[in-house]
């Protein structure tokens, strides 16, 4: 095991060597770079990357991973959401090795839903800045079906020779009839983050950012509130207050009882 010391040479080598291949560096630059791991990514590793130049943010694929994100998509679908101020301004994004490299946002990310649970006006923040993204207009390059990835996903485990638990199958039957309760009342999909989890939100204090564009794809827009609510842990009246701001207005029953079932396969989803 590498000591604290040498992990963070190693660390700064590889940023070095990411750097190096990227068109928008150049090797005056490179000169004097500190790099500083970023928490919080599950997946990925992403560094704070000071130069001369400027500050950024490095993120490095983890391995494997492009087993199950389309990378291409993501890049495409993360600079329409930069485009659109949402996203943080992306200056590089390598398909195939899944590096990305991003101007860095000066924000507080939302970890942990303490603050959108506690502060209203956070919360609007946040809801207001995924209603930006499901308004965008332009279609994103992938679709995101839940039914169809949680599908994959059991394919991923079997595989890895890793089968989920027995429990598992006792939920088919009712993911079957949630889906049926969605497909009988369609809804015009739009461009979606998919996972609005509160680390992926970065507040200024004026606005939030929405970062990590892996699993953006047209679906459903409720799935991002629904997705939001489990992930920062919000109680009814909160959500209540989510679907307000994000409808400007009165919420009639509809809307509560489509985010109540995918609430439902947020956690089956993410679970898996």
């Amino acid at each position: 095991m590498l000591s604290p010391y040498t992990q963070r040479e190693v660390e700064t080598e590889d940023v070095r060597a990411a750097l190096a291949r990227v068109p928008f560096f150049g090797d005056a630059r490179l000169g004097n770079v500190r790099a500083e791991r970023l928490n919080g990514a599950l997946t990925n590793h992403s560094y704070k990357v000071t130069t001369d130049g400027g500050v950024y943010v490095l993120r490095l694929a983890g391995e494997g991973t492009c087993d199950y994100v389309d990378r291409s998509a993501e890049r495409h679908n993360a600079r329409v959401a930069a485009a659109a101020g949402v996203n943080a301004e992306v200056l590089y994004f390598d398909a195939k090795a899944g590096t990305m490299l991003t101007r860095f946002v000066e924000g507080a990310p939302m970890d942990g839903g303490e603050e959108l649970r506690r502060d209203a006006g956070a919360l609007s923040r946040a809801v207001r800045a995924l209603g930006r993204v499901h308004r965008l207009g332009r279609v994103f390059r992938s679709r995101f079906d839940v039914f169809a990835r949680d599908d994959r996903y059991l394919d991923l485990l079997f595989d890895m020779g890793m089968p989920p638990p027995e429990d598992y199958y006792e939920l088919e039957g009712e993911t079957q009839a949630i889906r049926r309760a969605l497909e009988a009342s369609p809804t015009p999909l739009a461009p979606c983050h998919n996972d609005p989890w509160p680390g992926n939100l970065l507040d200024t204090g004026e606005r939030v950012h929405v970062i990590d564009w892996e699993y953006s794809g047209m679906n459903d827009p409720v799935w991002d509130l629904a997705d939001l609510s489990v992930e920062a842990g919000l109680g009814p009246e909160q959500e209540w207050a989510m679907l307000e701001v994000y409808r400007g207005g009165p919420v009639p029953p509809a809307p509560y009882s489509r985010l109540e079932l995918y609430k439902a396969m947020s956690d089956l989803h993410w679970a898996l």
